[in-house]
């Protein structure tokens, strides 16, 4: 800088000695007092003029910095994914997140399974070992409002037609089939609009609340190697179906409301009640007959008490006619199904405590049940009678026991989960008309295990389950299985 100053200096000397000289005969020559004071006034402006530019550069210099690390706010999905408060139940918790240099997100989760069987009730039956599924899950930030999800599952590690080896169904009358390969299932397919916490609209494949389960499928937010056997039983589960959602959030209620396509009557049995109605063995879907669906969730920790931390209730409801969705019109009067869920669960610090009840009503179910056994078997449906009224139940119990260890050594790992579960459920609690009431779908289970998490986001799992059946001998059925579940 001092060497440019010094050159600035010698030119503008040279150029007033040139003006002096080539005025001389006009004037006289200044005096060295004169020149020295107009050389000072010139490095006076000069360094004034330097000041400025190093000054403007600092600036540009710290606003570069600012906007190459700031990250700019959004609103995220209103509801939530495992091992965060969305995780805890998908929807009760506003998240604000940080939006990335891409609007593009991905997760997704796996499981893989082994079954080890000692059943009384079919003592020939072979161990199983099973890669349950791999989900993956993307999303779109169009900007801070809209955006956009989709959800790809893959199932049982194939592609092909399913089918189920059942010697149960028809109580007496063994139907064998046999599994042939997977599926690929496209579970979420929707644009979503958030305008405030408390309204957002999505339009598409969206995912049903009926259940806790179904707001809470992840592998972490169950400590079974397999989802909930009591809920699972009932309804569809990471149900999903195209249709219209309202939701949004507010002092600590988080409320849904869907109108959606219906389940199918033709898939209605007696050992799954309406699960199989979930219409997919079409490529399109029926939608003679719409269903609707209210979801409401509130997060206890809202109250203002730190005890109550992790603490949520909710309930669900579930209204839809299904005659209309068979295939064919072979139904002429309403088969109307009819959901209520009630759920509670407490996670905070060591301890989970979780509990679900369901309960369902079908109107006409012995006239479902008789045009049911018309049906054709090309349909591959169980053809078995379905009840009037089913009802499921379950309470569990968890504490991580690495919480209790002083100064924790990293190298166990993130968490051991020992827990105890008991479900109770009967997809024949009620019949109609001349349908037998088959003991046979009366079940209570009574499970222990834990959740061994090596790191965060990678779980081993193993539980040991004792299935009572309500007939009179041969009824126990005993299950060991082990599996690892990774969620990213």
């Amino acid at each position: 800088m001092n060497n440019k100053i010094s050159t600035f200096i010698l030119i503008q000397f040279l150029i007033l000695g040139f003006s002096l000289s080539c005025n001389s005969f006009a004037s006289e020559a200044p005096s060295a007092a004169e020149l020295w004071e107009l050389i000072q006034k010139q490095q006076t402006q000069i360094e004034q003029q330097n000041k400025q530019i190093e000054t403007q550069s600092q600036a540009i210099k710290d606003m570069k910095e600012h906007f190459s690390t700031q990250k700019k706010p959004i609103l995220s999905d209103t509801h939530k994914t495992v091992s965060n408060q969305d995780e805890k139940l998908e929807t009760t918790t506003e998240e604000i997140t940080t939006k990335e240099t891409t609007p593009y997100s991905f997760k997704g989760y796996a499981v893989a399974n082994y079954f080890n069987y000692d059943w009384d009730t079919h003592p020939e039956k072979r161990d199983e070992a099973d890669l349950e599924r791999l989900v993956l899950e993307g999303k779109y930030q169009f900007n801070d409002q809209w955006s956009f999800h989709a959800e790809v599952e893959y199932e049982h590690g194939g592609t092909g037609s399913t089918m189920e080896f059942d010697v149960f169904e028809e109580f007496g009358e063994f139907e064998q089939e046999i599994e042939k390969g997977g599926e690929i299932v496209l579970e979420e397919l929707f644009v979503q609009y958030d305008y405030q916490p408390w309204l957002g609209l999505r339009i598409g494949e969206i995912p049903v609340p009926v259940g806790l389960i179904n707001k809470r499928h992840r592998p972490s937010h169950y400590f079974t190697t397999e989802r909930s056997e009591s809920e699972s039983s009932m309804v569809p589960v990471a149900w999903h179906e195209l249709g219209i959602e309202l939701r949004g959030k507010y002092n600590g209620f988080f409320y849904r409301g869907q109108v959606i396509t219906g389940l199918d009557s033709t898939g209605f049995s007696s050992a799954n009640w309406v699960k199989r109605g979930f219409q997919k063995r079409f490529e399109r879907k029926n939608a003679d007959n719409l269903a609707f669906v209210a979801s409401l969730d509130y997060d206890l920790s809202s109250l203002g008490f730190d005890s109550l931390e992790g603490a949520e209730i909710g309930g669900s409801f579930y209204w839809g006619n299904t005659s209309d969705n068979r295939p064919k019109p072979d139904l002429k009067d309403d088969a109307e199904v009819m959901i209520l869920g009630l759920h509670s669960l407490y996670e905070s610090g060591p301890w989970t405590f979780r509990g679900a009840a369901l309960y369902g009503h079908l109107s006409n179910a012995d006239l479902v049940s008789a045009a049911n056994r018309r049906l054709s078997n090309n349909l591959n449906v169980k053809r078995s009678p379905v009840a009037k009224e089913a009802l499921a139940w379950y309470l569990e119990a968890g504490v991580d026991l690495f919480q209790f260890i002083p100064n924790k050594p990293s190298f166990l790992g993130h968490g051991f989960d020992w827990f105890v579960r008991y479900d109770s459920y009967d997809t024949m609690h009620k019949t109609s008309g001349l349908i037998f009431d088959n003991p046979r779908w009366e079940r209570e289970v009574w499970t222990t295990g834990f959740n061994y998490s090596l790191i965060e986001g990678i779980t081993i799992k193993g539980q040991y389950s004792h299935r009572n059946i309500n007939i009179p001998t041969e009824n126990d059925e005993n299950t060991y299985s082990l599996g690892v579940a990774t969620e990213f």
